[in-house]
């Protein structure tokens, strides 16, 4: 089909040069040329119609479409975030030596190329703490705060891997210490969940937010005292980090720590001043959360026994 653009293109100002003895303008009012000249310039309409649909069309059966003009990359590229050499996202190589991916890159492999997650070898690298990789791809272009399909930057990855460096790397490149996933997640919950004393220290020293809440309502202290990093927990709660807050189920940190049965962390909450007392939207406490996991330690530590 012709698209409705293109139905009305003898209405436009251009000449029909094979006209160009009768002079004629295609802005002259159809109704008043002959029948014969009218019949011409439909049938110059639907050949440029045809010239310049031709190309569209056969991209569309193909799969794909055109490359941009003067851009060399395809426009399927530019909507999917998918660069000219996509296969290089998949290429597990170009991680096990900093040099290879070098030549990989100079032989034109795209930096900023996605896997099937949105996730481009930024993130890849970040989530493997491979800091020197990251170093070659930063060199080479690749943006520091890319979110990925689920919207984690390559520092959430980092955070979470505990390499310190890599982290310094990333913010020292612009990367955002407060980026939010969609799920509303940040790279301090990363580093809460590493349990990485050195990472956390350098996202509050960049910014870094210890009080974000995901959409869950899960602070970072959630994830440290729910991974049972006693250590992180502290850091946390000396960064400024509310010890009662409450996620969507009502539970508080000492809910989650007394749940894992992470007996130093229910300790230090304990005398950091958690609430015992505070009860879920399943009427439970801590201490039932631990009685029901069979953590009597925990739970006698939470003033409560079977």
């Amino acid at each position: 089909m012709v698209p409705a653009c293109l139905c009305n293109i003898y209405r436009m100002p251009f000449d029909l040069p094979f006209l160009d003895g009768l002079r004629v303008r295609s802005s002259h009012a159809c109704g008043r040329l002959p029948r014969l000249l009218r019949f011409a310039r439909g049938l110059a309409a639907i050949a440029l119609a045809t010239v310049l649909l031709g190309p569209l069309q056969a991209h569309a059966q193909a799969g794909k479409a055109p490359g941009l003009p003067g851009t060399g990359q395809a426009t399927a590229g530019m909507a999917t975030g998918v660069g000219a050499t996509p296969a290089a996202a998949a290429d597990e190589s170009l991680f096990d030596d900093p040099g290879h991916l070098r030549s990989a890159l100079a032989a034109g492999a795209d930096p900023v190329a996605l896997d099937a997650e949105g996730r481009a070898l930024l993130h890849r690298a970040a989530e493997r703490g491979l800091t020197e990789v990251a170093r070659v791809l930063l060199a080479a272009g690749a943006p520091p705060d890319h979110p990925d399909a689920r919207g984690y930057t390559p520092l959430y990855y980092a955070a979470e891997s505990g390499e310190v460096e890599l982290v310094r790397l990333l913010i020292a490149r612009g990367a955002d210490a407060n980026a939010r996933a969609l799920d509303g997640t940040t790279p301090m919950h990363g580093a809460a969940l590493g349990g990485s004393i050195a990472v956390i220290d350098s996202l509050v020293q960049a910014g870094g937010w210890t009080t974000r809440l995901n959409k869950d309502g899960e602070s970072p202290l959630f994830w440290a005292a729910g991974a049972g990093s006693t250590a992180a927990v502290q850091r946390l709660l000396d960064a400024g980090a509310l010890i009662d807050t409450t996620d969507v189920n009502g539970n508080t940190a000492l809910h989650l720590a007394a749940a894992g049965g992470h007996r130093e962390t229910v300790r230090l909450l304990i005398a950091r001043k958690a609430s015992r007392g505070v009860f879920n939207r399943a009427g439970q406490s801590p201490a039932d959360l631990a009685r029901e996991r069979d953590e009597d330690e925990v739970a006698r530590l939470l003033g409560a026994s079977r």
